[in-house]
C-alpha cells in the first residue's frame, strides 16, 4: 500500500482483516514494524508498516519470508521503497485524500494473479 500520510492505509488493513474473519483488534505496527494475526481457516495475515524503515536487513528478511509463505496474506504499508524486494505479482493499493471524510483508493495489478483479484472486485 502506498499513499498519503494519514490517508487510511491502516483503516483499510483493518477492513481487510475483518473481511478475512479476524476478530482480534488490528492496530498499526508503525513502531513495531510487523504484526501477525491468525486466520480462522489456517495461515497468517501479516501486516507490515515500513514508514520508519530505511533498509534494515532483519525486517526485510522477515518480510521476504512472509512473502514466500503460501499460507500467508501480507499487507505492507509504505512499500514503495521496498518494491524490489516484494513479489513481482502483487496488488498495489494507492490510498489518497479526496476530502476530510473521503478517500480515493486505486488498485493496480502487476501480474496475472493480482489481476484476477482486481477483476473479482468488479
Amino acid at each position: 500500500m502506498i499513499g498519503d500520510l494519514g490517508g487510511g492505509k491502516t483503516t483499510l488493513v483493518k477492513g481487510i482483516a475483518s473481511g478475512l474473519g479476524i476478530t482480534k483488534t488490528v492496530t498499526s505496527p508503525t513502531f513495531s514494524i510487523q504484526r501477525s494475526y491468525e486466520l480462522p481457516d489456517g495461515g497468517m495475515f501479516e501486516h507490515f508498516d515500513l514508514y520508519r524503515l530505511e533498509d534494515q536487513d532483519t525486517v526485510v528478511n522477515e518480510l521476504t519470508e512472509c512473502l514466500l509463505d503460501p499460507q500467508a496474506i501480507v499487507a505492507v504499508e509504505w512499500s514503495k521503497q521496498f518494491v524490489g524486494r516484494t513479489r513481482p505479482d502483487r496488488l498495489v493499493i494507492d490510498v489518497g485524500w479526496q476530502s476530510e471524510n473521503e478517500r480515493v483508493v486505486l488498485l493496480s495489478a502487476t501480474g496475472p494473479q493480482s489481476q484476477r483479484v482486481v477483476e473479482a472486485m468488479r
